[in-house]
């Protein structure tokens, strides 16, 4: 057996090569953690801001559409925000449609929330605080909860497009805020970053 090799031994590797590669692998962790934190953290940002200009977009289109003035109200410091008519006289609309009566519950209306930890914030300190009537929470899952809802003044937007023009912002944990600005005259919705984390 002179001709035959002997197997080679395969060397291993010693307890302090892998303490090197895990402490490698740690700090490696420790610095792209942060980033991909930050990035997560921007994308749910972003995410529930193109849901609420979403919304107030559609809120302008059912105003057009049934000819009533649409309201877009968001509940300050909290997460709620609602999109319902406005007009509390449906009489023109319900002889169009035939039945006064089941207008109010025909009409579009939505109540959404922002994810945790993100909340509505006005953009001046002098904005009026009110509730929506009763009649026109009807149909919406949460209407006992909306009923007792402090909102924010509305947003109204007419059939004609137009708007009555606001400002408000969208804050999350880290205090990075998203300006909506809403114009008065062409109902159109713009967005803007306040802030930029810094760190």
């Amino acid at each position: 057996m002179s001709g035959s090799q002997l197997p080679r031994r395969t060397r291993g590797y010693t307890l302090l090569e892998m303490a090197l590669a895990l402490a490698v692998l740690a700090v490696l962790f420790s610095i792209s953690w942060p980033v991909a934190r930050k990035i997560h953290a921007d994308s749910r940002l972003k995410g529930a801001v193109e849901e609420v200009r979403g919304k107030l977009a559609g809120t302008r289109i059912h105003a057009i559409d049934s000819g009533l003035v649409y309201q877009f109200r968001f509940e300050p410091a909290g997460r709620r925000f609602l999109v319902v008519p406005y007009e509390q006289d449906t009489r023109t609309l319900g002889q169009a449609r035939g039945n006064s009566a089941t207008v109010s519950q025909s009409l579009h209306k939505f109540s959404g929330e922002l994810p945790e930890s993100m909340t509505f914030r006005p953009s001046n300190e002098e904005i009026v605080l009110e509730q929506v009537g009763e009649e026109w929470l009807s149909g919406l899952v949460d209407a006992a909860e909306l009923a007792g809802t402090t909102w924010s003044s509305p947003v109204l937007f007419y059939a004609d497009g137009s708007s009555i023009g606001a400002e408000f912002d969208v804050v999350d944990a880290r205090e990075q805020a998203i300006r909506f600005s809403v114009r008065d005259l062409t109902g159109s919705v713009t967005v803007k970053q306040l802030n930029e984390e810094t760190g």
